[in-house]
């Protein structure tokens, strides 16, 4: 038979599991307080001047090109800047929620200016190859590096992924910059 001194009641006392209520109050909380504060809409100005500061480095930033440059090293090249935008909202940003709405609002944005390049970065499995290299930790810069020169067809090639490494440490500190200016990075 059983006893009822057996029997634990879960989800009592102070090691208890969060609820879906409890987190889903905890994120409306953590949304008004942002919100409240100014936070989001800083988060919002981040990704429009991100934007700005992506169109720029397109044209302006192009090192490794001759004037004539290819198509796919010019694609490949803003490729990875909206991935730096992306993984660098998440890392320096002062929350998730802030980090959240910064990529919605550079992407919006994005789409709104540049609807082929919206499609070529949502579209294409290139995001997948950098989160690949990414998520795998220590030396990103470089993995980085070796798997722009792959997108751009010249794996192996040291050039390409020293101009892939360069790109990525340079807007990744772009990023940086952008937050700490506006008051929503660490």
């Amino acid at each position: 038979m059983c006893d009822d001194l057996d029997m634990k009641i879960v989800g009592d006392g102070p090691f208890a599991e969060p609820t879906e209520t409890s987190q889903a109050d905890a994120d409306t909380a953590e949304f008004a307080r942002e919100k409240e504060s100014g936070l989001l809409d800083k988060a919002k100005e981040l990704g429009r001047r991100m934007v700005e500061e992506f169109r720029r480095a397109d044209g302006q930033f192009a090192f490794g090109s001759d004037g004539e440059t290819d198509s796919l090293l010019a694609i490949q090249r803003q490729i990875l800047l909206a991935f730096v935008v992306t993984v660098g909202v998440e890392r320096f940003c002062i929350s998730r929620l802030t980090a959240q709405t910064a990529r919605q609002s550079f992407y919006n944005c994005l789409k709104e200016q540049s609807p082929a390049l919206y499609e070529e970065v949502g579209g294409g499995g290139a995001f997948s190859f950098y989160y690949l290299a990414y998520r795998r930790g220590g030396e990103v810069e470089r993995r980085m590096g070796q798997t722009f020169a792959m997108l751009c067809a010249r794996d192996g090639d040291p050039v390409y992924q020293e101009l892939g490494e360069a790109l990525y440490c340079w807007f990744l500190s772009v990023v940086e910059q952008k937050a700490r200016e506006l008051g929503v990075g660490k």
